[in-house]
């Protein structure tokens, strides 16, 4: 097989239910050259029965002997991967068909892009409905770096990247201390200068499993993503956030009233504060701050409205109140409202 233009590293770990629509969502991309790395962590259920049904000389399994977890496979996918361009999959997501198309195009125009992010529908768990991920923005470049620790607005299935860039770099292997790589792979990225494009468009369903990592392990995984971000905040931006507040910011909303929305966005205005004054960045790169910040309080704000306790609704509702000139002016605000408060869409 000669060298492909990209390579997809897709990790299966007993995924039997969802993964042979996810193969398919790849094997049926209207752009063709590439290879499919299926990395077999360790299965136990019908998994490695659904990849060897395949016959396409595309596809690449790995066989691992023992389950080395999902970023001991990610990097031994990277390693393997002969593209030019690496793409990640997951087992339980579905590509849409221009996926690589639209990447590769942004490539094509602009040499300078490391780093192709896209936007995705949330699916739930059965692919029977979707909506559009609404509490996540597009910003410009020189303001991601500044943001990603805080709140990922690169998603991790779909991505795109320069594959000598990961080889380079890797994912942190120490899942112990940093079980969140996908952020600190950015963070250490973008702060190298490395430039992320986002194509403002939904190219992938995303499904929101019971057993993905977003639903599993949530409070080690919380302790030490508070712990990363305000070392981070601390040491590069001499900015103190309340734990509360930063549970806000990474979706625990259980701690949200309006005491802390109040704290939240003194904080964050702080932190763009020093951010103007100290790092360089150009007045449109402060202005995608600004919508940042909106944005983040504004989403916050009605998510605790759904899940915040009951004895703390009646504060969040005054402080809704209090701010719903400046939200409502633009549309971004209504839509986003469309896509937290009410029901999504049927997919199928």
């Amino acid at each position: 097989m000669k060298k492909p233009l990209i390579s997809v590293i897709l990790p299966v770990y007993n995924a039997e239910n969802y993964l042979a629509e996810s193969i398919e969502s790849i094997l049926n991309q209207t752009f063709k050259d590439f290879e499919l790395i299926l990395i077999n962590d360790g299965s136990t259920d019908g998994s490695e029965n659904i990849i060897l049904s395949y016959d396409d000389e595309r596809i690449v399994y790995i066989k691992n002997d023992i389950n080395l977890r999902l970023i001991k496979s990610l990097n031994k996918g990277i390693r393997t991967a002969k593209g030019y361009y690496i793409s990640r999959m997951d087992a339980d997501d579905i590509a849409l068909p221009n996926l690589f198309e639209k990447q590769l195009a942004v490539f094509k125009r602009d040499s300078n892009v490391d780093i192709i992010n896209i936007r995705s529908f949330l699916m739930s768990e059965n692919g029977a409905i979707y909506r559009r991920s609404n509490s996540t923005i597009t910003v410009n470049h020189d303001v991601h770096k500044h943001i990603v620790f805080l709140q990922n607005l690169i998603s991790h299935p779909g991505v795109m990247v320069k594959a000598d860039l990961l080889k380079l770099h890797e994912y942190c292997e120490n899942e112990k201390d940093v079980p969140f790589q996908d952020v600190d792979l950015w963070n250490r990225l973008l702060n190298h200068g490395y430039y992320c494009y986002t194509i403002d468009e939904c190219l992938l369903l995303y499904r929101n499993t019971p057993t993905g990592v977003t639903n599993t392990l949530r409070t080690g995984r919380l302790a030490k993503r508070l712990k990363y971000c305000q070392n981070i905040l601390e040491t590069e931006y001499e900015s103190y956030f309340t734990e509360n507040s930063l549970k806000i910011i990474l979706g625990k909303f259980d701690t949200a009233n309006r005491s802390e929305l109040i704290r939240l966005n003194k904080s964050l205005s702080n932190h763009l504060t020093f951010i103007q004054e100290n790092k360089g960045i150009s007045k449109n790169g402060f202005s995608d701050l600004v919508f940042w910040k909106k944005n983040l309080m504004f989403v916050s704000s009605f998510m605790a409205l759904k899940r915040a306790p009951w004895t703390n609704k009646i504060g969040v509702v005054i402080f809704v109140i209090c701010h719903l000139p400046l939200w409502f002016s633009n549309k971004k605000w209504r839509y986003n409202l469309k896509g937290i408060m009410f029901n999504p869409i049927r997919y199928r």
